[in-house]
């Protein structure tokens, strides 16, 4: 008749709390916040300052990425990466490099090259011209020095040049000079 009534709920009823078993109790330590972090000194990396108190450039290198096309002209350049495709010229660059997905075509007059993919035109190196394996240059080619690696492919008009020869003449020369360069016996042009 008289029944003892507790309040509801599972935990309040004496026959469910037999069956529940009570959490194992867990020391909790205090946690020590992450520091903040300032999202651009992330990103960028901090760069030493000059002699006027700016951040110095890094120097004048470019990189033509994988899926760029890039039409016209390219000068003061210490260093050029191209991966995608460049048509036009290059001038006062120091050294060129064509990745084995890079594609140039037209007129460059460069320090050293390392070509791995494929050049075309009128290519003018007053050092080291390196064609890899998958190399492949074509056109008008003049070097001071050459490796071409088993593989790499050199085709077109091809002449040695000694260094005082390319620095005297500019890349944009008429092709009767140039027939003189390629005809001279010791590799100096023609004094007539």
């Amino acid at each position: 008749m008289f029944r003892k009534r507790f309040p509801r709920g599972p935990r309040s009823r004496p026959d469910l709390q037999e069956r529940a078993a009570p959490a194992p109790a867990v020391p909790v330590e205090p946690h020590e916040p992450a520091p903040a972090l300032s999202p651009l000194k992330d990103i960028v990396a901090p760069r030493r300052p000059g002699e006027s108190g700016l951040a110095r450039a890094p120097g004048r290198t470019l990189v033509v990425g994988r899926d760029i096309v890039l039409t016209g002209e390219i000068a003061t350049c210490e260093k050029l990466v191209i991966e995608g495709r460049v048509e036009g010229d290059i001038a006062e660059t120091q050294h060129l490099e064509i990745a084995e997905t890079g594609r140039f075509k037209g007129r460059a007059t460069v320090q050293a090259c390392v070509v791995a993919g494929a050049c075309e035109g009128e290519l003018t190196v007053a050092g080291l011209l390196t064609i890899r394996a998958k190399g492949r240059v074509k056109g008008r080619v003049r070097y001071v020095e050459i490796d071409i690696q088993r593989g790499g492919r050199l085709s077109g008009e091809v002449d040695t040049q000694a260094v005082r020869e390319v620095a005297s003449q500019p890349a944009a020369d008429s092709s009767a000079e140039a027939a003189a360069v390629a005809r001279a016996p010791d590799g100096s042009p023609d004094s007539g």
